[in-house]
């Protein structure tokens, strides 16, 4: 049977005023799809961030407002686990050019979003740019950004969510000093619940990909 796709369809019909960007998705092992995207409601207005979910067998839900906020909202990542627990992640800008790192999570449980978490200030008025996010079937997820100091190089910092403790506070993976940079993180969970990191890492040495394994027992290696 030939397969193809289906005609695309509008998830939001929203004002000529409000503007739609930066969508992100992902599936749970049943099959459903949850996504997330930003809308900006004038030039230098509120943003937003809106989702919607896709059964396997039905339609598109209604759009829902996640999180309103007078702050711009410059990136997304989204991450399911087994039970259909989602956490979004986003850099938000207040006042400035210069991003923080915010995650929230959806309850399947209670239907519910949580407030947002802040998971890192950027106190050196430096960049936070590209941000990355996985989580495995048990509900466990790391994010990562990378972290441009006022001093000069970048590094990859993380931040661990488990069910039971929520969110770790920040910390270094890799520590660039001078011109090092570490920038452009992916990572992902194997079923056994440890993770690998890889990420682009330029300095004296040249222009070299790094990666990194975590091991909920040790750690980072």
């Amino acid at each position: 049977t030939a397969k193809a796709w289906q005609n695309a369809s509008q998830l939001q019909v929203s004002a000529a005023s409000i503007i739609g960007s930066k969508p992100a998705l992902a599936v749970d092992p049943a099959g459903k799809v949850s996504a997330v995207w930003l809308e900006r409601f004038s030039a230098g207005g509120d943003t937003s961030i809106t989702s919607a979910s896709l059964a396997p067998t039905g339609s598109w839900t209604s759009p829902a407002l996640v999180y309103l906020t007078v702050a711009t909202v410059d990136a997304t990542r989204i991450a399911v686990d087994g039970s259909g627990n989602v956490v979004v992640l986003y850099q938000q800008r207040t006042g400035g050019l210069i991003p923080d790192v915010m995650a929230m999570r959806y309850s399947s449980a209670t239907g519910t979003w949580s407030a947002p978490t802040t998971l890192d200030i950027n106190a050196e008025a430096a960049l936070q740019n590209p941000i990355a996010l996985a989580m495995d079937a048990a509900g466990n997820a790391i994010a990562m950004w990378q972290y441009v100091k006022s001093t000069g190089g970048s590094e990859m910092r993380y931040a661990r969510f488990t069910p039971a403790g929520g969110w770790t506070p920040k910390a270094a993976i890799d520590l660039g000093t001078g011109a090092d940079s570490a920038n452009s993180p992916t990572l992902g969970f194997d079923s056994a619940g440890n993770a690998v990191a890889v990420w682009a890492q330029t300095g004296s040495a040249g222009n070299n990909i790094a990666s990194a394994r975590y091991v909920p027992a040790t750690g980072w290696t």
